[in-house]
C-alpha cells in the first residue's frame, strides 16, 4: 500500500499460497478489525498533505480480509463495497463475483443485495451462444463454495458488457458500482414473489421462450466463425447486402406499427416515434460500408433480398396489417440483440483480419452501440406490456424472425473463408 510506504505482505519462495497476498513482512503487524477490515501497524504514513497528522498507530486499509491457519492473508474486497441484506448479514460482493467469474461461462458478474432478502447477480457470458442453462449451472457451482447468506438466488443476463466506454467500468477495469446500480436498478429489484415463488418479468419470459431459436442462430458455423473474427470479405459483403434489404424497411415497418396501435398503447406509440427518429437513414450506412469494402452498393440497392429476408419482411408487414401490430417488437428483440453480440464480440477482430478501414464498419459498430442503449429501453417497454395477447404476439414474432434470420445466415457464403484462411 502507498500509505504504508512499502509492500505489506508477500508470497515468498517456499512460502506461497495461490489466491493469498502472502504472509506479513517482518517490519509490519497486521490484525483484523471486528468487521474483517485489515489494519496495518508499522512503517505507515504520518498523514496526508494539508490534513492533521495521523494519530492512531493502526492504519485502516479499507480492505476486508481473513487469515488461514498458517498466517497467509486473503483479501475479500473493499469494505466500502459491502452491502447489508434485509436479514442484517454483511456481504462483500467482490468475493461472490470472484467465485462467479471463475466459472467457465461467466465473463463478468455484479452482485447486489442491499436491504434485499436474497442476492441478485448481473451476468455477462463469455459467448453470446451460452445458454441460460449453462449460466444457471455456473451460478449453482459458485453457490456451492459460498455460505447461504452470500449465495446468488436470482440473476439477470446482461444485454451488454461493462466497459469504460459505457461508463460502467473505471479506466483500469474496476466496476463503477454506483453507476451499475443506477443503470440496472429496475432489473436488480424488479423480481416479485408470490408465496415464495419468483414471478418473471415479461422481458425474461421472452428470452426464456426464445432460447432454443437463439441457440440455433449462435451455433451456426458462420456465426461461430464471426465471433472469432474468422470471416472472409465475401461473407462480410454478403451479410451487409442482406442487412440492407431488411434495414431499409425498419422505419416503414415502425410507421405502420405506430399507425395501427390502439389508444390503450399510446405510451408505446410514443416510443415508436422516438425509435423512428433514431433509425431513419441507417440503410445508407450499410450502403456506405459496402462501398468502403470494395462492393457495388448500386447493385445491392437495385437487387433483391434472399428468400429468408423477403419472407421475414413480408411476414412483419402482414403481422401489422392483419394481426397484432405489437408483434413487431419481436423483430426488435432478434435484430438488436444479434447486432449487439456481433458488434461487441466480432466487429473489431473482423476488421483487423480483413485489414479494412473503420469506415467499412459504420453500420455494425455504430448500430451495436445504439442497440445497447435501445435494449435498455426495450426491456423497460416489454416489462410494461401487460396484455397476454400482446405478449404472445411478441413471442410468436420473435420465434418466426429468429428462424428466418437463421436461414439467412445459413445462405451466406463460407467457402471464401477457407480460401482467405489458406492465403
Amino acid at each position: 500500500m502507498s500509505e504504508c510506504s512499502s509492500v505489506v505482505c508477500l508470497n515468498r519462495p517456499g512460502a506461497r499460497r495461490p489466491g493469498s497476498v502472502g504472509r506479513p513482512l517482518p517490519h509490519v503487524e497486521i490484525r483484523l478489525a471486528d468487521d474483517g477490515e485489515v489494519l496495518v501497524k508499522g512503517s505507515t504514513l504520518l498523514g496526508y498533505l494539508g490534513q492533521a497528522p495521523f494519530s492512531d498507530e493502526w492504519w485502516p486499509t479499507g480492505d476486508l480480509g481473513e487469515f488461514d491457519p498458517e498466517g497467509f492473508l486473503y483479501l475479500n474486497g473493499r469494505k466500502k463495497h459491502q452491502f447489508v441484506t434485509s436479514f442484517g448479514r454483511n456481504v462483500n460482493p467482490e468475493w461472490v463475483e470472484a467465485e462467479l467469474t471463475q466459472r467457465r461461462h461467466i465473463a463478468q458478474a455484479f452482485v447486489y443485495g442491499e436491504a434485499m432478502p436474497t442476492n441478485h447477480a448481473l451476468l455477462w457470458p463469455h459467448r453470446p451462444d451460452c445458454t441460460n442453462e449453462e449460466l444457471a449451472a455456473a451460478v449453482a457451482q459458485a453457490n456451492e463454495a459460498l455460505p447461504d447468506y452470500a449465495q446468488v438466488h436470482h440473476w439477470t443476463r446482461l444485454d451488454q458488457p461493462f466497459t469504460a466506454a459505457n461508463g460502467l467500468l473505471t479506466a483500469n477495469g474496476r466496476p463503477r458500482r454506483d453507476a451499475i446500480v443506477e443503470r440496472y436498478r429496475a432489473q436488480l429489484t424488479e423480481f416479485r414473489f408470490f408465496r415464495g415463488i419468483r414471478i418473471m418479468s415479461f422481458f425474461d419470459t421472452l428470452q426464456e421462450a426464445t432460447q432454443q431459436e437463439r441457440h440455433e442462430l449462435f451455433n451456426l458455423p458462420i456465426i461461430r466463425d464471426a465471433l472469432e473474427g474468422k470471416v472472409s470479405l465475401e461473407s462480410y459483403r454478403a451479410f451487409l447486402a442482406q442487412a440492407y434489404y431488411h434495414v431499409r424497411h425498419t422505419v416503414p415497418l415502425m410507421m405502420a406499427c405506430g399507425a395501427r396501435l390502439p389508444q390503450r398503447l399510446e405510451w408505446l406509440r410514443k416510443a415508436v416515434c422516438e425509435y423512428i427518429d433514431e433509425e431513419y437513414g441507417h440503410e445508407q450506412w450499410v450502403l456506405d460500408d459496402i462501398a468502403a469494402c470494395g462492393g457495388d452498393k448500386e447493385a445491392v440497392r437495385d437487387g433483391r433480398p434472399s428468400l429468408p429476408i423477403e419472407l421475414m419482411v413480408s411476414f412483419l408487414y402482414d403481422l401489422i396489417a392483419r394481426d397484432n401490430p405489437v408483434g413487431l417488437f419481436g423483430m426488435v428483440n432478434v435484430l438488436e440483440g444479434t447486432s449487439i453480440a456481433l458488434a461487441t464480440h466480432a466487429a473489431g477482430s473482423i476488421r483487423e483480419r480483413l485489414a479494412l478501414p473503420e469506415t467499412a464498419f459504420s453500420y455494425l459498430s455504430s448500430h451495436g452501440s445504439l442497440d445497447i442503449e435501445h435494449m435498455q429501453t426495450y426491456r423497460r417497454l416489454m416489462n410494461t406490456l401487460q396484455d397476454p395477447a400482446d405478449q404472445a404476439a411478441v413471442i410468436h414474432a420473435s420465434k418466426v424472425v429468429y428462424t428466418l434470420y437463421t436461414d439467412m445466415f445459413r445462405g451466406l457464403p463460407r467457402d471464401g473463408e477457407n480460401l482467405h484462411a489458406a492465403a
